[in-house]
């Protein structure tokens, strides 16, 4: 099993990470540097896309920035994504999610 650390900077900041991850085993620990952090032990392969795909969401949403993480030994940075901060639509209507923009030649 491997451990996802998401670096938080203040416990608040944390304990978000860690109600955004309250589907899979995350804990909040403070680190010996006096900040805090949430460790998130994976199993399988889905399970780390799923955890990945929730704090984009959660990152997204919140609108405060990237989140640092490390994996395996390797820090990563987790910056937001245009367009999943977006709600449900008005009057019940779903939003949709968007749509990766095609990139090819014009030709």
């Amino acid at each position: 099993m491997e451990t996802l650390v998401v670096h938080a900077v203040s416990l608040e900041s944390a304990q978000g990470y860690s109600a955004a991850l309250s589907g899979f085993r995350a804990k909040v620990v403070e680190a010996k540097n006096g900040r805090y952090e949430v460790q998130v032990t994976l199993g399988v392969d889905r399970e780390i896309v799923a955890v990945l795909n929730t704090l984009v969401k959660y990152v997204s949403q919140r609108g405060e920035g990237p989140a640092r993480l490390e994996l395996d030994g390797h820090r990563y940075a987790l910056p937001p994504q245009p367009g999943l901060d977006v709600s449900a639509g008005e009057d019940g209507e779903d939003g949709s999610e968007p749509q990766p923009q095609a990139v090819g030649f014009d030709g």
